[in-house]
């Protein structure tokens, strides 16, 4: 239904000052709320921008931790590129032989990349976990719980989790 537009109002003298009143009051209303919509879709517009571009840097980010590694000798096994159409998103991607300097070793990476490093001893796969700024978790697999225990120990994390239970 549409909305009908007054062009006529007769008023009583008495009230006549009433109406007027509250007719100004309305169109203020009016003129306020109007201002209040165009700032808030503004303020969206804005706040696209924004999310767009944080995607387009965090996948910019993402892509380069990858470029950074096959450039050190990694290999893709799957994905590592972008993904196609739209958004901002990038294909999982499996890395392996990845060295202990790419960056991927040693920085979070907030994308879907899994790295597979290769080590030739325990001590040495502590000294790769362990050589992070970071360290958030770490993740011990082993049919030895005696391994187990001893690995956690040595690790520099938040926390250490043992065949996919929490150490505790």
């Amino acid at each position: 239904m549409q909305q009908q537009r007054i062009k006529r109002v007769e008023a009583r003298k008495g009230l006549k000052e009433v109406f007027v009143q509250m007719h100004a009051a309305r169109r203020e209303d009016v003129k306020a709320e109007r201002q209040v919509k165009a700032e808030n879709a503004q303020m969206v517009r804005s706040l696209k921008e924004y999310e767009v571009a944080r995607a387009q840097k965090a996948r910019a980010e993402i892509l380069s931790l990858v470029a950074d590694a096959t450039d050190r000798g990694a290999r893709v096994l799957t994905g590592g590129d972008a993904v196609s159409g739209p958004g901002y998103f990038v294909q999982p991607t499996v890395l392996a032989d990845v060295p202990p300097d790419a960056r991927v070793g040693a920085e979070e990476i907030f994308g879907p990349v899994l790295s597979i490093l290769r080590y030739g001893s325990e001590d040495e796969a502590v000294e790769i976990a362990n050589d992070t700024d970071y360290g958030l978790t770490n993740y011990v697999q082993s049919e030895s719980d005696e391994t187990r225990v001893r690995l956690a120990r040595k690790l520099k994390s938040g926390m250490v989790e043992m065949n996919g239970q929490p150490r505790g």
